[in-house]
């Protein structure tokens, strides 16, 4: 534009844009866990060996579109030492691990002690399953854990992550309970046994062939007096006779007796006692104090007012212990 006699020059700016196009690398992300299923879990007896119960765990995972898709990881495990527990009351100690097939797994608190991998993940958006297997291990127990265990539904709860990496320092994470059925059958035991070694005991008498001794008799038990009882529910103890008192050999003479009679008593843990008389053949049921102590036993003879005829006299008197 010219204006009298002088020139104006206008400028005109460019402001150039430059626009680029930025590939997109998607990074390997979890975005959820579908679904975390336990099952084939056995039932569970108690007992004084240790036991290995075997589980699978179905995973479910989604994750984006990555290229990388061998970078994840999972981890399995529990916080903490925590007993499976039935009813919220007994408790039953285990150890929890896992394997993938290629890496066992042992996971206590933050940070998983190993890592397994997850299978390959196709290239695109979209789930995967795979399953790993569970195991929990339940130690041998002793008479008195067995003893304090219920029968019922034992739970615990673990946590199963899964991770974008190598480290435990993003994922996400599902908890779960693992459910144990318990069949604690009831059943008390005499010196760790259910059927022990049959004790004895042996009444005194006198060359004169009476029973001038009535001081109560305390039985020689081969394996220990020690009682203990599954559950914690009552115990029962009774006394049977097999011949009603002791007998000895035939005897038409009067002035000769050949039975002895006797009162025997038996009680456990501080428990009402049961009682047996064989001059009358009354029995009185007794109860055990608690679902462990020791079995205490006494059998009293009674003169039977003449003298005996010589030979063997026995009898075989039952104490049975049984849980309600």
């Amino acid at each position: 534009m010219r204006t009298g006699n002088g020139f104006q020059t206008a400028l005109l700016s460019l402001v150039i844009l430059v626009l680029g196009a930025v590939a997109s690398h998607a990074q390997c992300k979890i975005t959820s866990v579908d679904a975390v299923t336990l099952t084939g879990l056995s039932s569970y007896t108690p007992s004084t060996s240790a036991q290995t119960l075997s589980a699978t765990l179905n995973v479910t995972v989604t994750k984006n579109n990555g290229a990388n898709s061998g970078c994840l990881s999972f981890a399995l495990g529990y916080t903490g030492v925590t007993p499976l527990l039935v009813n919220g009351v007994s408790q039953l100690p285990y150890s929890n691990s896992t394997t993938s097939g290629r890496t066992s797994i042992l996971y206590s608190g933050g940070t998983p002690a190993a890592f397994g991998t997850i299978p390959t993940l196709p290239n695109t958006n979209g789930s995967t399953s795979f399953s790993v297997g569970l195991f929990l291990t339940v130690p041998a127990l002793t008479l008195p854990q067995i003893a304090a265990l219920n029968s019922g539904t034992y739970a615990a709860s673990l946590t199963f992550q899964v991770f974008s990496g190598t480290t435990p320092t993003s994922g996400l994470s599902r908890s779960y309970s693992v459910s144990l059925a318990v069949n604690a059958t009831r059943a008390c035991t005499i010196g760790g046994s259910g059927s022990p070694t049959r004790g004895t005991a042996t009444i005194p008498v006198a060359n004169n062939g009476r029973i001038t001794d009535v001081t109560p008799i305390t039985p020689t038990l081969p394996l220990g007096n020690a009682v203990t009882c599954t559950g914690t529910g009552a115990v029962v103890i009774d006394l049977s006779s097999q011949n009603g008192r002791l007998t000895g050999p035939s005897n038409t003479n009067p002035s000769f007796a050949n039975t002895i009679n006797y009162s025997a008593n038996a009680s456990v843990a501080g428990g009402t006692a049961a009682t047996f008389n064989s001059g009358t053949g009354v029995s009185v049921q007794g109860t055990a104090g608690g679902t462990s102590g020791n079995l205490s036993v006494t059998i009293t003879p009674v003169d039977p007012g003449n003298p005996l005829v010589a030979g063997s006299y026995s009898d075989v008197l039952t104490v049975r212990i049984t849980p309600q």
